[in-house]
């Protein structure tokens, strides 16, 4: 696979440990002996499915069950990806947050999944929605322990499977039995595609010394500045 969609981690401790230092595949020769022996150490590999048939084929015929339950899912503006998570016994991904519909199956090992509601402003401000919606930063640093109360844990053992939604913070944590193997499929719908846009609007306002409404507390606010937005795409380079 090429190199940009194969990323290898080496985590931090906890889930307020920040983002993982990342280095390339060539640094480990010993991959499989490093998982075996337990050592910390994460593997992702994205977009399988343009480089191979089985993945393709699977994510189709995934697509077409979670369309009953997603409608908007069906939308050829949708985009989707499946990809492979490969970590070491006791790994933990960092309390963080992703744009996407994600679905993560459990294959090989187990899997504690810390989920909290994407509406929790002081959990994910609106500032670190701008961040990653205009600079793909995904790790969030407002992970206290009494935050747990706020959330939900789903245990994943192999054969299970979990949906969180776009923009909900949440950490993982892997089991201590041994190596874990997950399968994600995300999808990225035409209103994932609005709600990034108002992210991003909302950082120009900010840059220009305002103070936008969070996304999703007005709507008749939100739909003035994607209108606004969305007639900007094209001339301006918002993301920045």
């Amino acid at each position: 696979m090429p190199a940009d969609q194969l990323y290898v981690r080496v985590p931090a401790q906890g889930p307020a440990g920040g983002a993982p230092q990342r280095i390339s595949m060539a640094d480990i020769p010993d991959l499989a002996a490093r998982l075996a022996s337990g050592q910390p150490l994460h593997l992702q590999a994205i977009n399988l499915h343009r480089f191979d048939e089985g993945f393709a084929a699977a994510l189709t015929a995934f697509r077409e069950k979670v369309e009953a339950e997603i409608p908007e899912v069906a939308d050829p503006r949708t985009s989707m990806t499946i990809g492979l998570f490969l970590s070491s016994a006791g790994v933990v991904a960092p309390f963080h947050a992703d744009h996407e519909h994600n679905f993560l199956a459990q294959v090989v090992g187990d899997k504690h999944m810390h989920l909290f509601s994407p509406a929790d402003l002081q959990l994910f401000p609106s500032e670190a929605r701008e961040s990653l919606a205009c600079d793909d930063i995904h790790v969030l640093h407002t992970y206290s322990p009494a935050a747990e109360e706020r959330g939900a844990v789903q245990y994943l053992a192999a054969g299970s499977i979990v949906y969180h939604p776009p923009m909900g913070p949440h950490w993982v944590d892997t089991g201590k039995q041994g190596h874990s193997l997950s399968v994600s499929v995300s999808f990225v719908t035409p209103s994932v595609d609005r709600v990034l846009l108002l992210h991003k609007f909302n950082r120009r306002l900010r840059r220009l010394g305002l103070a936008p409404s969070p996304v999703g507390q007005s709507p008749s606010a939100d739909g003035f500045k994607y209108a606004v937005a969305r007639s900007m795409r094209d001339l301006l380079r918002i993301g920045r």
